[in-house]
């Protein structure tokens, strides 16, 4: 399930990202593994559960195998 905080309560979408076009998509705080984020077909510039653009967070988990799950704000 991918929850997005919307200050009332939460937004729930499908988990199934195959294809999903998230080109600029705020991510932040979402909770999303990086195995759905995988199945989308484009993040460029998408900002990540984290806060971090997608091109910084790819390069900081790739190496080191990181799930890219967030369970919330650290």
């Amino acid at each position: 399930m991918l929850t997005l905080p919307d200050g009332r309560g939460n937004y729930v979408f499908p988990t199934n990202l195959n294809g999903a076009d998230l080109t600029s998509a705020n991510l932040t705080n979402a909770e999303v593994t990086r195995t759905q984020l995988e199945q989308a077909a484009s993040l460029i510039d998408a900002t990540m559960p984290d806060g971090r653009k997608y091109e910084d967070w790819f390069k900081d988990n790739e190496g080191r195998g990181e799930d890219g799950e967030n369970s919330g704000p650290s």
